[in-house]
């Protein structure tokens, strides 16, 4: 007998069905995942979609998977540049010419826009989209609100930011959009902790977390997340991440009795990763710089990171629009110039050009390719755009185009879950671990946290009863990374909507079953945001005053400029609407307003 034979026989079948088994095995594991989160999300029918939100078949995409409901909004990134095409033929000139064209309908240029027609300013809004809003929007759906786009806002800094929003009419935010603790949770290692920064979570926490939240609102203080002075550029020349791990060193140097005693029990700790003691802090903070600033603690600056992230610590302002209120604020005090304000959706444009009077405007508008002549434009759109869509940018000011060039751009996704029930109300902000895979959601907003109509979960959150209705809304913040067309391809990005979902379902469905509810997704809102958010890179600070200043008769007023904030950038937005009546020979202090 050929034992060699026989051996490799044995040797060949034992493998082969270790093969077989560890497929089946895979596959079991496969179809359990599957079939689990099969249960969580049902198949919707259109009488549902009918009855409860108004919504047709027509108006949906279905996922490939579970078959969910999707309507897609905002457009993709073909209009952000388009390219022009003419055949023989001029563009068609708008009969009536504007003192001012804005580039770009979004917080900034409605902004701008109602400054300039307060001072009897003529206007044309450009906007590529089918609505005005830009990150702020939002939608109704059967008496239903929720928002598209930026989630919150840290509301205004200084005077002049607050004046912005007293002339919106929003000068009592604080008491209209101030959101009701608790307003952050965090899903880690298993355990929901809900109020991240309290005293009372920082104690089941490591000591590195409390050591971070005394080194931030120390460094504040200080004027390390301003934008100018000693510790602003000492702190704009770093990442973050390196900065939080030099936090156990700087609150060791400070010697005061908080900061020994903090340090004291952080030294204690023998359960800290002694390779990086602060990596657990970087982790939920990589999560908040993905949602908010465009990348990791590595990519950006600490400047701005702590400017940002401060915020987290106190107080947030939102309403049922998430920011889309503050847009709806804007819209409404803009209705009273309707003879002074023209705006046009679903009008990308696609170039800008300096000329003798004023500036040319070439814009599409159902398929018919125009030109608007201005006084003046504000470019109202990322700077990104800017080479691409003003003519002869590169000679005019190459300064500003290489600036623009060491930008970088990502896309983003909002998903607006409309939910059977409200299966989960414990904090308005759910960050969520993703075990460093960057592909995944970073946190899941309760999306009527706010609303008065259930008296924002007032007396519910602890299901000790249930709101009036049974319309829920998980909204679910999803950074997708470096800007790229295929981002929105319609099949890559069902798929990535699909996912998330899933991923809401999975981690909120054991939270909800703990108080015998479950998670029932009926209808989901996805939101396209191309080139969105732009990393604010270590350095930064010294970008800024490139990117601001004007050519010719183009001016910048957009959150690509400085921090990708909705206050910044409308106060920007009001101050070149301010120094363009000043230009044109117009009362400033009228437009003003105070």
């Amino acid at each position: 007998m050929n034992y060699r034979f026989l051996k490799f026989f044995f040797l060949s079948f034992f493998a082969l069905t270790q093969i077989q088994f560890q497929a089946q095995a895979n596959e079991a594991c496969l179809r359990t995942f599957t079939e689990n989160v099969s249960l969580e999300i049902p198949y919707v029918s259109e009488q549902t979609l009918q009855s409860r939100y108004g919504v047709s078949e027509k108006d949906v995409v279905r996922t490939p998977r579970h078959k969910i409901p999707v309507i897609i909004k905002m457009e993709k990134h073909e209009t952000l540049a388009p390219t022009l095409k003419l055949v023989g033929a001029a563009p068609v000139k708008e009969k009536k010419n504007y003192d001012t064209v804005i580039v770009g309908g979004g917080p900034a240029g409605l902004t701008a826009a109602l400054y300039l027609a307060e001072a009897g300013k003529s206007v044309l809004i450009l906007e590529r989209n089918s609505e005005v809003g830009g990150l702020g929007m939002g939608n109704e759906l059967n008496g239903i609100r929720a928002g598209g786009g930026a989630a919150y806002s840290a509301g205004p800094e200084g005077k002049f930011e607050y004046s912005v929003f007293q002339k919106i009419g929003l000068g009592n935010y604080k008491k209209k959009l101030t959101i009701e603790e608790p307003i952050d949770s965090y899903r880690w290692n298993g355990k929901l902790f809900k109020g991240i920064w309290e005293g009372h979570t920082l104690k089941e926490l490591p000591p590195p977390f409390t050591l971070f939240k005394h080194a931030l609102l120390k460094l504040h203080k200080l004027g390390a997340g301003r934008e100018e002075g000693h510790y602003a550029e000492w702190a704009d020349q770093m990442d973050m991440a390196t900065l939080v791990r030099q936090m156990p060193e700087l609150v060791k140097s400070w010697n005061d009795p908080v900061s020994r005693k903090i340090y004291e029990q952080y030294s204690k700790d023998k359960s800290l990763n002694s390779a990086d003691p602060m990596i657990d802090v970087i982790e939920l903070l990589d999560l908040y710089g993905r949602s908010a600033l465009g990348g990791i603690t590595k990519e950006i600056s600490a400047r701005q990171f702590i400017d940002f992230y401060t915020a987290e610590i106190f107080t947030r302002y939102t309403g049922t629009l998430g920011t889309g209120t503050i847009v709806e604020a804007l819209k409404k005090k803009l209705a009273k110039y309707r003879h002074l304000v023209d705006i046009r959706t679903s009008s990308p444009v696609s170039e800008l050009e300096n000329v003798s009077d004023g500036s040319s405007v070439v814009f599409t508008e159902k398929g018919i390719v125009k030109e608007a002549l201005g006084k003046k434009t504000i470019f109202s759109v990322a700077m990104n755009l800017a080479p691409k869509l003003i003519k002869g940018l590169e000679k005019l000011d190459p300064e500003k185009v290489k600036t623009i060039s060491d930008i970088k751009m990502t896309d983003y996704a909002v998903h607006v879950a409309r939910l059977k029930g409200h299966p989960y109300r414990v904090t308005y902000d759910t960050w969520t671990h993703g075990n460093g895979d960057h592909s995944k959601p970073t946190d899941l907003i309760n999306g009527r946290w706010q609303d008065t109509k259930i008296k924002a979960y007032e007396g519910m959150r602890e299901f000790e009863k249930d709101p009036s209705d049974d319309y829920g809304i998980i909204s679910i913040y999803q950074p997708l990374g470096k800007s790229n067309w295929e981002n929105f391809s319609t099949d890559s990005y069902i798929r990535k909507v699909e996912g998330s979902v899933e991923f809401m379902v999975q981690q909120l469905t054991g939270l909800a079953a703990e108080k015998g509810q479950k998670i029932e997704v009926e209808l989901v809102e996805s939101y396209r945001w191309p080139e969105s958010i732009h990393i604010v890179s270590p350095g930064y600070l010294k970008k800024t005053p490139v990117l601001a200043r004007r050519v010719g008769n183009i001016h910048f007023a957009n959150n690509t400029i400085a921090a990708p904030e909705l206050e910044t950038a409308m106060a920007r937005a009001a101050r070149e609407a301010m120094a363009i009546i000043q230009l044109l020979g117009g009362s400033v202090k009228k437009a003003a307003g105070h």
